[in-house]
C-alpha cells in the first residue's frame, strides 16, 4: 500500500491507473503475507509474481528441474491471486537455453493456474506467449460449452448439458467464459 500511496502523490489525479504494480513474492514472509499483500486495496495492484530464486535462497531449498520444492508456494500464489482477481505470474526459467524444459515448466504453470510467466531472454517469449494463450481447440470447446449451456438454461430449462461427452454445469460454464475472455485479450 505504501508504494501505491507514493505513486499517488506524484501522479496525475485524472488517471490513477496509469502506473501499475506487480508485487513480487520472494520470501517465506512474503508467502505468509500473501493475503495482506493482495488485499492492499490499491487500484494499481495488477498481479503477484513468484520470484522463485529469491524464495529458494530464503528457504535454503535445492532447486530442481521438476520444481516440486516450489509447488506449495506456486499453488498458494495462484490461489490468492485468483481470490483477489489478480494476475498470477509464474517464476522465471533460469536455464534460458533449454527451451524444451521451458515449455514443460510453462505447461505446468498453466495447469496450476498461472496467467503468465516471467522471461529472462528474448528466446523465451514466443514459448511463454503460446503456452499461456488459450489453444484454438480450447477456444472452440469453450464456445461450444457456452452456447450449449446457455441453450440448456434458457430453452430447455435444465442446469446441465453434455458437450463432447463432458458434463457441463455452472463451474464448467464459468471456466469456458474465462477461456473466451482470455482469447479475446490475446
Amino acid at each position: 500500500k505504501f508504494v501505491s500511496e507514493m505513486i499517488d502523490s506524484f501522479c496525475d489525479d485524472d488517471n490513477p491507473r496509469d502506473i501499475r504494480i506487480l508485487a513480487a513474492i520472494e520470501s517465506a514472509m512474503g508467502l505468509l503475507n500473501l493475503r495482506e499483500i493482495a488485499s492492499c486495496s490499491s487500484d494499481r495492484l495488477d498481479g503477484l509474481i513468484f520470484a522463485s530464486e529469491d524464495y529458494c535462497a530464503d528457504l535454503e531449498c535445492i532447486r530442481t528441474t521438476d520444481a516440486t520444492e516450489l509447488l506449495f508456494a506456486r499453488s498458494q500464489i495462484v490461489t490468492v491471486a485468483k481470490a483477489y482477481d489478480l494476475q498470477a505470474i509464474d517464476m522465471v526459467h533460469i536455464n534460458f537455453r533449454d527451451l524444451d524444459e521451458l515449455a514443460v515448466e510453462c505447461r505446468q504453470g498453466r495447469e496450476i493456474g498461472f496467467t503468465g510467466k516471467q522471461a529472462i531472454h528474448p528466446n523465451q517469449i514466443e514459448i511463454i506467449q503460446s503456452s499461456f494463450s488459450p489453444a484454438e481447440k480450447d477456444v472452440a470447446f469453450a464456445s461450444q460449452v457456452v452456447a450449449s449451456y446457455e441453450k440448456a438454461i434458457s430453452v430447455d430449462g435444465k442446469g446441465v448439458c453434455v458437450v463432447e461427452g463432458i458434463v457441463v454445469d455452472m463451474p464448467v460454464y464459468k471456466w469456458a467464459l474465462k477461456i473466451l475472455k482470455r482469447a479475446e485479450a490475446t
